[in-house]
C-alpha cells in the first residue's frame, strides 16, 4: 500500500479499537448480563459497520479490539495457558462473525443501499445467521473456563446471539441510511432498513428482558421454596427426634408395662405421622435369655422367641448368644406383631447403628434398611440406661444398658409428606445419604408432579451441582443427609410464554407495518414522480404537435407512421397500430403498425367480425377501452392463442377514430412483457393520438375534396373559355356577314 493508504488503514484501525472497546466497557457497566452476554451488544454492531465500509482490512483491528475487552472482562487475571487461549477463541470468533455477516449481505443485496421492505427482512435474515457463530463459540469457552453453569448455557447463547443481532441492527442501518442520506439520496424508503432494524431490536431487547426477568423470578422461587423444602424436612425429622427422646426419659429407670407404653406412644403416633413405628429393644443376656421368653409368654406373647431373619426373610431361633436386642414392645402392634422377638444384631445395618449408640450413649440413625414388613426405612436408636455412666473416666457402663428406644421412618413416607406440598415447583428432589462420602446411598428420588416409580440410581453429585440445582443439609442422628434438587425441565427458559410471544409479534407487526408505511409512502411518491414525468413528455411531444402539426408536405400514411412512433416512444410500448373499418364495418384492415424494437413499420393484416365478434361488438360501440391483461380479459381473449401469444402481447390499449363525427376505426396499443396497469395519463395520451389521427385523416379528406373542386373549377374555366372563342368565332363571321350584307344591299 501507498503510504497515505497505510495511513489510513491505520487511522481507521485506531479508531476501530478505541471505538469498540469504549462501547463495550459503558454497554458492561449499563447491562447486566447472563455469563458475560449482554441484550444489546453495540460493539458488534460497530465491528459490523466497519468491516462492511472498510473491507477486510479492518479485521486485524477487529481481533485486537475484541481480544483485548475480553481479556480485561473475562480473564482479567488469567492463571494458565488456557484462560489465554479461550480469551483468543473467543475474539476470533468475533472478528469470524462480523466478517462473514458482512460477506453473507455483500453476496445476498445488490447494493447496501436499501429501499425495500424485502431488502430489509433479507439484511436481518442473513445478520441474524452470522451472529450464531460467536454466540456459540463464546458459550462453549464461558463453559470450559467454568464461567456458567450448564443449566443456564442455552439462555447464555441466545443472549448472546440476541445481544449481537440487536447491536448489528442498531449500528449498521442507521450509519448505512445516514452515509446515502448524505450522499443526496433523501428518499423516505431509505429508512426502512433502519426503522426495521431499530423496530427488531427493540422489540427483542423488550422480549428477553421479560424472558430474563420471567427466569430470575422461577430460579428465586425455585432456591427460595428449595430452602423452605429442606427447612421443613428438617423440622421433621427434629420434632420426630424430640418423640423419641420423651419416650427415652420414661424408660430412664423405669419399668413399664405392655399398656403403658401403648398409651404413651399412641398420642406421638397421632400427632407424627411420619413414624412408622416406635419400638421397645430391651438387652438381655445369654443368662436371661429362658427367663426373659418366659416372662414374655405370660405377658401376653405366647409365641415369644428370640429368633432371626434367614436369607429367604423366613424366621429362625436365634443361635445362643452372649446378649440380645430384641424388640418386646411395638407401636402400633397389630401392624408390627410379627417383629416382636427379632434380635436386631442380626441385622449388619441396625447391629451397626445401635453399636454406635452404644458407644457414644447418644441417638444413631442407620442407614437405609429394609423393614420385616416390606419397604425401605430408616431406625433410629436411643439407649437407655439404669444409672448415669461414669462422666469422669469417659467410659460408657455397658452393664447398666437397659435397652433401646427406636422409631423407624419409611422413608418415601417421610419425604412424599415432607416434600409434597412443594411439587409446584416441577423440580426433580434426591435425598442422599452421605455420612460416608465414599459411598453415598441414595434414600429418596422423585419428580414433582410424576406419579411413576423414580430410577434409585445414585445420581453423580458433582455433575448436578454444574446445573441449577438447590442443595440443603441435614443432620439427623449422628448422620448426615443431603437434600439436592433441580428443576425437572433443565431448558425450561428456552420455553416462550404468552407475554413473551405477545411482545414479539407486536413489536414485529408494529415495525412492519411502519416500514410498510414507509416503503408505501415512498412509492407513492415515486408513482407521483413517474406520472408528473410522464405528463411533461406527453404534454411536451402533444405540445410539439400541436404547434408545429405534422409534416404537411408528406403523405397521409407518412403521417400517420410519424404519429404511431412518436406514440410507442412516448409510451414505452412495443407496438402500435391503425386499423380502419371496411366492408360495411365487417373486418379490420391495418392501415399502417410500428414495432418499436425494430423500428419497422408494417402494412398487411386483416380482422374479420365473424371470427372475433365480442372484440368488434365492443368496437361497435363506439369507445375505446383498456385491457391490462389482454390474454385473459373478455374484450380481447378472442386474440390470445392466434395473436397475443405469439407476439407476447400481453396488454392492449385501443383509442377510436373518428371521421365526420363517425366512428371509422382504431388506434392499437400494444404492450410486451409483464401486464402492464394503464393509467389514466398514458389513456388520455393514447386518446389524444387517436384523435390526431382523426384530424390526420379528416384534413385528408378534406384536401381531397379541395382537390376535386379546384379540378372541376379548373374545367369550368376551360369550359368557359372555349365557349367563349366559340361565341366571338361565331360573332366574327356574323359580323363578316353583316358587312357582306351591306356591301351586297349597298351593291
Amino acid at each position: 500500500m501507498s503510504a497515505p493508504s497505510v495511513q489510513r488503514w491505520s487511522l481507521d484501525s485506531i479508531a476501530l479499537i478505541v471505538a469498540y472497546c469504549a462501547t463495550a466497557y459503558l454497554v458492561v457497566h449499563i447491562q447486566t448480563g447472563v455469563g458475560g452476554a449482554n441484550l444489546l451488544w453495540l460493539p458488534a454492531g460497530i465491528a459490523l459497520t466497519a468491516i462492511l465500509l472498510r473491507g477486510a482490512s479492518l479485521l486485524p483491528a477487529t481481533l485486537i479490539a475484541v481480544f483485548a475487552f475480553n481479556f480485561y472482562s473475562f480473564f482479567s487475571e488469567p492463571s494458565s495457558l488456557q484462560a489465554w487461549a479461550s480469551t483468543l477463541i473467543t475474539a476470533i470468533g468475533s472478528t469470524l462473525q462480523a466478517w462473514i455477516t458482512a460477506w453473507l449481505l455483500k453476496s445476498q443485496l445488490k447494493s447496501l443501499q436499501v429501499t425495500t421492505v424485502r431488502d430489509a427482512l433479507t439484511f436481518v435474515v442473513f445478520t441474524s445467521a452470522g451472529c450464531t457463530i460467536a454466540a456459540t463459540i463464546g458459550t462453549f469457552t464461558l463453559l470450559s473456563q467454568d464461567k456458567i453453569e450448564n443449566g443456564v448455557a442455552a439462555l447464555t447463547w441466545l443472549t448472546w446471539w440476541v445481544g449481537d443481532l440487536t447491536g448489528m441492527l442498531l449500528i449498521a442501518p442507521v450509519v448505512l441510511a445516514l452515509i446515502y442520506w448524505r450522499r443526496g439520496r433523501r428518499e423516505w424508503s431509505l429508512l426502512s432498513l433502519p426503522i426495521i432494524g431499530v423496530g427488531f431490536s427493540f422489540t427483542l431487547i423488550a422480549a428477553f428482558t421479560v424472558k430474563h426477568l420471567d427466569h430470575d423470578a422461577r430460579v428465586n422461587e425455585f432456591h427460595s421454596t428449595g430452602i423452605a423444602m429442606g427447612q421443613a424436612l428438617q423440622r421433621s425429622l427434629d420434632l420426630s427426634l424430640r418423640d423419641l427422646m420423651a419416650l427415652q426419659a420414661l424408660l430412664y429407670n423405669y419399668e413399664i408395662s405392655r399398656t403403658e407404653f401403648h398409651n404413651f406412644t399412641a398420642p406421638l403416633l397421632a400427632q407424627n405421622h411420619l413414624i412408622r413405628s416406635i419400638t421397645w429393644i430391651p438387652r438381655v443376656t445369654d443368662a436371661q435369655r429362658e427367663k426373659f421368653e418366659a416372662e414374655a409368654r405370660r405377658n401376653g406373647w405366647p409365641d415369644m422367641q428370640i429368633f432371626i431373619r434367614q436369607a429367604d426373610m423366613s424366621p429362625k431361633i436365634a443361635p445362643r448368644a452372649d446378649e440380645y436386642f430384641p424388640f418386646l414392645m411395638v407401636e402400633p402392634e397389630p401392624l408390627n406383631y410379627q417383629i416382636i422377638g427379632f434380635d436386631i444384631l442380626s441385622d449388619p445395618v441396625r447391629r451397626d447403628a445401635i453399636n454406635l449408640a452404644r458407644f457414644t450413649a447418644e441417638p444413631r440413625a442407620s442407614s437405609l434398611l429394609q423393614l420385616l414388613q416390606g419397604g425401605n426405612a430408616v431406625g433410629v436408636y436411643w439407649p437407655v440406661y439404669k444409672n448415669e455412666f461414669m462422666h469422669e473416666a469417659g467410659i460408657r457402663d455397658n452393664d447398666n444398658l437397659r435397652g433401646f428406644v427406636s422409631m423407624a421412618f419409611e422413608i418415601n413416607k417421610l419425604a412424599a409428606e415432607t416434600l409434597q406440598p412443594f411439587e409446584n415447583r416441577r423440580a426433580e428432589a434426591w435425598l442422599i445419604d452421605i455420612t460416608n462420602p465414599r459411598q453415598p446411598q441414595l434414600l429418596y428420588h422423585r419428580i414433582d408432579g410424576s406419579d411413576e416409580q423414580q430410577s434409585m440410581e445414585l445420581p453423580n453429585i458433582d455433575a448436578l451441582r454444574q446445573d441449577l440445582h438447590q442443595e440443603t443439609s441435614h443432620s439427623f442422628a449422628g448422620r448426615e443427609w443431603l437434600l439436592i434438587s433441580r428443576p425437572s425441565d433443565i431448558n425450561a427458559e428456552l420455553k416462550a410464554n404468552g407475554q413473551f410471544i405477545g411482545i414479539l409479534i407486536g413489536g414485529f407487526s408494529f415495525t412492519f407495518v411502519l416500514a410498510m408505511y414507509l416503503i408505501g409512502r415512498q412509492r407513492s411518491d415515486d408513482v407521483l414522480r413517474a406520472r408528473d414525468d410522464r405528463l411533461m413528455s406527453q404534454n411536451a411531444v402533444l405540445t410539439q404537435l400541436a404547434r408545429y402539426g405534422l409534416s404537411p408536405e408528406h403523405e397521409i400514411s407518412s403521417q400517420l407512421q410519424e404519429l404511431i412512433a412518436t406514440a410507442a416512444v412516448t409510451l414505452k410500448i412495443e407496438r402500435v397500430g391503425i386499423w380502419m373499418l371496411e366492408d360495411n364495418n365487417t373486418q379490420l384492415s391495418c392501415k399502417c403498425l410500428f414495432t418499436r424494437s425494430s423500428g419497422e413499420f408494417s402494412f398487411s393484416g386483416c380482422l374479420a367480425s365473424a371470427d372475433y365478434p365480442v372484440y368488434f361488438a365492443t368496437l361497435n360501440q363506439g369507445r375505446g377501452f383498456a385491457a391490462d391483461n389482454a390474454q385473459t380479459d373478455p374484450r380481447t381473449s378472442e386474440f390470445t392463442e392466434s395473436y397475443l401469444k405469439p407476439l407476447g402481447i400481453t396488454s392492449m390499449l385501443d383509442v377510436p377514430i373518428r371521421i365526420g363525427g363517425v366512428f371509422a376505426g382504431i388506434v392499437c396499443h400494444e404492450h410486451v412483457g409483464p401486464a402492464r396497469i394503464w393509467a389514466p395519463d398514458e389513456q388520455n395520451f393514447a386518446a389524444s393520438i387517436g384523435d390526431l389521427a382523426s384530424l390526420v385523416m379528416e384534413s385528408e379528406k378534406r384536401r381531397d375534396a379541395e382537390r376535386a373542386l379546384q379540378e372541376s373549377y379548373q374545367a369550368l374555366e376551360q369550359k368557359v373559355s372555349e365557349r367563349t372563342e366559340e361565341l366571338h368565332r361565331a360573332n366574327e363571321r356574323l359580323r363578316q356577314l353583316d358587312q357582306l350584307k351591306s356591301m351586297f344591299i349597298a351593291s
